[in-house]
């Protein structure tokens, strides 16, 4: 009895002692402590070459720093990324922009996709998200500049929330433009939340790409339907030596479900 009593006190004793050391072990070995958010990249078309996706890569563990390794993932056959993993180093709570380049192929259709991006460190995903980008071959371009657009969801506006809507500014043609500005004019039952329907977007060089998001507050007994939302950008070119800058504007409405 005696020896069965000490037996039972060492099983005890073990125990206690692995209870007090687990969640250490536990802790430093699982956890999603980087956070990834996507910046740009959500406009293409089919067949785009070194399409860019741009995202911020932050550090939320406040007390160590980390050394994670970031890949994208897209579909074969759909998705080639060109950019492979890329390493970054970051200290307690720190952030940085790393951008990857996709070629999208010709065949895909004309609607949003995801890819999906993960961190890790030691063979262990500490972070991951979906990136989304939607595609249309039949964009509209005006005189060198792409706009498109995209809701938050699928189905597009929803009624009774605030919805984020986001314009993309392409800059395809052959002219540097200035003084870049979009403004939205909406149909009754929608209104911009708490913030300007103007959004100045300055200097959007060949090649540049730049992102007006509106934030719209749509009213919960809206007629479902497509509503006309008319967007407005203005710019200035440099027409020639003699003429100097000259302004130019760009209208296109869009028919967006609420």
């Amino acid at each position: 009895m005696k020896r069965k009593g000490t037996v039972a006190l060492m099983l005890a004793m073990v125990l206690v002692m692995g209870s007090m050391i687990l969640p250490d072990t536990i802790y430093g070995a699982v956890g999603n402590y980087i956070k990834i958010s996507q910046n740009g990249g959500y406009f293409a078309a089919p067949g785009d070459q070194e399409h860019p996706f741009e995202v911020t890569i932050k550090n939320n563990d406040k007390e160590a720093g980390h050394t994670v390794k970031v890949d994208l993932e897209g579909k074969k056959g759909e998705f080639t990324v060109k950019t492979k993993g890329i390493q970054v180093t970051l200290a307690p709570g720190e952030s940085t922009t790393v951008t990857f380049s996709v070629d999208i192929a010709k065949t895909v259709e004309d609607k949003s996709y995801s890819l999906y991006i993960k961190a890790t460190e030691d063979g262990q995903v500490v972070g991951d998200a979906n990136l989304y980008v939607s595609l249309s071959s039949v964009n509209g371009a005006y005189d060198g500049l792409s706009i498109n657009y995209a809701t938050e969801t699928a189905e597009g506006l929803v009624a009774g929330m605030v919805n984020e809507l986001k314009f993309e500014l392409y800059n395809r043609g052959s002219q540097n433009l200035r003084d870049v500005s979009a403004e939205l004019t909406l149909p009754e039952g929608i209104t911009i939340n708490n913030a300007s329907g103007t959004i100045n977007l300055g200097y959007l060089s060949i090649g540049d790409r730049k992102n007006a998001i509106f934030p719209l507050k749509v009213d919960g007994n809206i007629e479902n339907t497509n509503h006309p939302i008319k967007l407005t950008v203005k710019a200035k070119y440099l027409k020639n030596s003699e003429e100097g800058w000259v302004d130019r504007t760009y209208e296109d409405v869009f028919y967006i479900s609420a």
